[in-house]
This record gives C-alpha cells, sequence and structure tokens, in this order.
C-alpha cells in the first residue's frame, strides 16, 4: 500500500473567496482566462504561477485516475499557499471554514482514496483556531490541524499555535507544518528565492524555535509534522547541539539536547532524491518518516521511484509507504 502523506488540494469556494479579493494575497486568472491557470498573488512582488495545475488542484477524477497510474492507494490533502496567515482574522475564519468543508466533502465522497488535514485560522487566535480543528476532527472526520510555519509573523511558539497544540493533544490528532514565505525576505527579492529557498529558512527557524520553546516537555505527547523531510534540521543538529552545549542562551530551559526533541517530529519525504531521504531515515527512524510527492507540482513517480531505489531495507520502504501514515491517521 502507498499512502502519499503532502498533496494539495483547492475547493471551489476557496478559490473564490481568493479570486473575489482586491488586496494580497489573492488568486488571479492568467490573461483573465481561468481555463489557462491561476496565479497566487501572494504580495505585491511574488507572484507564483498555478497555470496547468488547475485542474489537478480541483478536479477529483484528475486526482484519482493520475493516483492509479502512480500506484497510490490514498492522498492526505491540504491547502497550498497562500493558505489563511497574510488575511484580516474575521476573513480568515469565513477562507478556513471553506476550505475545510470543501476538504471534507471529498473525503466523504471517496473515503478509501481521501483524508485531510484542516487548515486553521492561526491570526484570529488559539481559542478561535482551536475551535475549527475541533469541528474539523469531531464534525467533519478530519485527520488534524495544518498550519504554516509562520502566520502573518507569527511562528509555532507562539501562544496562539501553542493552544492549538494543546487542543490538539486532548482530541489525539497530529498537527501538520508547512512552510510558507518568510515575513522578511531581505536578500530574497530576485530569481523567485523567496518562493524556494525562503520557504526552507522559514520553516527550520520555526521549528527550531518551537524546540527551544520547551513545548516538548510540556505536551510530551503532541504529534508535529514536517513537510520536505524537516528541511534543514536534520543535517545541522549536531551543529546546533554543540552550540547549546556550551553557549546556551539563558532564556532556553530544555531539560535536554535539542537533537532530542527534533527527533520527535514526524516527516515527510517529498524528495526525488534517495540520498537525502537514507540521510533522514536514520536521523528519525523509519517509523517517524511517511511517503509524501507534494502533488500536483512535482512528479508522483519520481518520489516513489527515490524510496524504491534507496539503499533502505524492505522493512523501512513499507513503514514509509504505509506505516507512518497509517499511525498517524489512525488506520491502524
Amino acid at each position: 500500500m502507498k499512502i502519499d502523506f503532502e498533496t494539495h488540494f483547492l475547493p471551489k469556494e476557496y478559490i473564490r473567496l481568493l479570486k473575489r479579493r482586491d488586496d494580497f494575497p489573492r488568486f488571479t486568472a492568467n490573461s483573465g482566462d481561468e481555463s489557462s491557470g491561476l496565479t497566487l498573488e501572494y504580495d505585491p512582488s511574488i507572484r507564483i504561477p498555478r497555470q496547468r495545475f488547475l485542474s489537478k488542484f480541483t478536479d477529483s477524477e484528475t486526482r484519482i485516475r493520475e493516483m492509479n497510474a502512480d500506484g497510490i492507494d490514498l492522498q492526505v490533502l491540504s491547502i497550498p499557499l497562500p493558505g489563511a496567515d497574510k488575511v484580516h482574522p474575521d476573513f480568515a475564519v469565513e477562507l478556513c471554514r471553506a476550505a475545510n468543508d470543501g476538504l471534507a466533502e471529498l473525503t466523504h465522497r471517496y473515503p478509501s482514496r481521501f483524508a485531510a488535514f484542516a487548515l486553521l485560522p492561526v491570526q484570529a487566535g488559539g481559542p478561535v483556531a482551536s475551535n475549527e480543528l475541533r469541528r474539523a476532527v469531531k464534525d467533519l472526520g478530519l485527520k488534524g490541524g495544518f498550519v504554516h510555519s509562520n502566520a502573518n509573523g507569527r511562528y509555532l511558539d507562539s501562544d496562539a499555535h501553542v493552544t492549538i497544540m494543546s487542543e490538539a493533544t486532548k482530541l489525539g490528532v497530529p498537527i501538520f507544518v508547512h512552510p510558507t514565505i518568510p515575513s522578511s525576505y531581505t536578500g530574497m527579492e530576485q530569481h523567485r528565492l523567496a518562493s524556494t529557498f525562503g520557504l526552507q529558512v522559514d520553516l527550520s527557524l520555526s521549528l527550531l524555535r518551537l524546540v527551544f520553546s520547551g513545548i516538548f516537555d510540556s505536551l510530551p505527547s503532541l504529534k508535529i509534522i514536517v513537510s520536505h523531510l524537516g528541511s534543514t534540521l536534520p543535517f545541522i543538529m549536531n551543529r546546533i547541539d554543540d552550540e547549546f552545549a556550551f553557549a546556551r542562551a539563558a532564556e532556553t530551559k530544555l531539560s535536554r539536547m535539542p537533537g532530542e526533541y527534533l527527533r520527535r517530529l514526524y516527516v515527510d519525504t517529498a524528495t526525488m532524491d534517495s540520498h537525502p531521504l537514507e540521510f533522514a531515515v536514520r536521523f528519525f527512524g523509519a517509523s517517524h518518516v511517511a511517503f509524501a510527492s507534494d502533488y500536483p507540482f512535482w512528479d508522483t513517480k519520481k518520489h516513489v521511484r527515490a524510496i524504491a531505489d534507496s539503499r533502505l531495507a524492505p522493512p523501512e520502504k513499507e513503514q514509509i509507504f504505509s506505516g507512518t501514515a497509517k499511525f498517524l491517521l489512525g488506520l491502524d
């Protein structure tokens, strides 16, 4: 069995709400013709084209046909950028409810092919976002919450995020963390670096703030899932631990080394290269790694091949393709 843990879907009402906006972020039709696709205008300087992908983002039959061709049994759905992190809090609540209702409709129509994580209106405050998480899980049947690495400049250690994570722990569901555009991307304005390299910078910074906040001491059963192999952190964790050992900041109150907390995270693969995959599996262990392709942005077959062609043992590959996802989704 193969479960694709990070795939992105755009409910039509979510698109409609972002198309009617005069302010950023918003969707605009390419050349004024929606049939040619959409462009995400994240802010005045960041434009991310969505052409060629529109049917894959919105049409269930297209997705299922490609899942069958790629050997994917189940996709786990989430909302890609812009999410709801850069809009007014009241509109964020409306946007998230529309997104989650749309996700739920698809998972109810095809329960054996799709599961989903709920988009959360973090900037509306922890209690409001927690209410939406509770509604999505209890009333809609979604499998957990979905947040980006910052919500209008607030990182994962903010009071709102901690409130959401506490609620997720009570509900027994995970929180999925996906990168977004850094709140400040000075030096990344050219060459689309803000939406390529900048996403990984933001995710790494936000995760480190979360680890250093001590949340895994206060919420030891918290399950956090991180996209893209945990970003840069597995590759630089020895340096972070070394710095912590001899030059710990006065405000840092961790009882263990940062790397020990980082290994509590779950990560998805979302890579077309076996080498970083193998390193991440050695760092986190196969039981904390779930297959993902970042569909529809990338070629699912290449992500499958990265695992199949790796030097991992067959039981590790099986764990990554389905075992970890089944555990996190409560399918065991």
